[in-house]
């Protein structure tokens, strides 16, 4: 994946996963590259396409924040081997994250609004069926919030962003 490579900051393996982390200065060309889209199966699945200019978006807004591929074994719920994704840098540890402006409270119906991030594990929790940890623990870092209205914890653990 020497073609890949050359557009990456890090690679490294999260949670039993491959993982390309492409280097801010880097991800615009790798974007236009279609010819490495092509051949990583992301062009042919309009479902993985669309995601580079959300992933784009919110990679530019908020710092700590990378576009990244990890390489699934197998094809990843029969879309692609290569899935690209969010990856949250803290400290010298990159995790693979999802993205969410808001987040309806389970208990009152609230709809908590703000930039904040989740663990990949708590977001797909087949996102890491193929490895060896298939249930890896949720960071530290990633801290509970309550509900603004009734006071509960909405489910998950979070970054705010903002």
């Amino acid at each position: 994946m020497r073609e890949l490579e050359k557009y990456c900051a890090k690679i490294c393996r999260i949670n039993g996963l491959d993982t390309y982390i492409i280097s801010p200065r880097h991800r615009d060309d790798f974007v236009r590259d279609r010819e490495l889209l092509g051949s990583l199966g992301i062009l042919r699945r309009d479902f993985l396409l669309g995601r580079l200019p959300y992933i784009m978006e919110t990679c530019r807004k908020y710092d700590g924040l990378y576009l990244a591929l990890v390489r699934h074994r197998g094809m990843f719920k029969g879309i692609s081997e290569w899935e690209p994704l969010l990856c949250y840098l803290h400290g010298e540890a990159f995790f693979h994250v999802s993205y969410h402006t808001s987040w309806k409270c389970r208990f009152c119906g609230n709809l908590y609004q703000g930039a904040m991030i989740m663990p990949a594990v708590e977001h797909s929790p087949d996102f890491y069926m193929e490895t060896e940890n298939r249930w890896p623990d949720t960071p530290s870092f990633f801290h509970e919030i309550h509900c603004p209205q009734c006071g509960l914890t909405l489910q998950n653990h979070w970054v705010l962003l903002e």
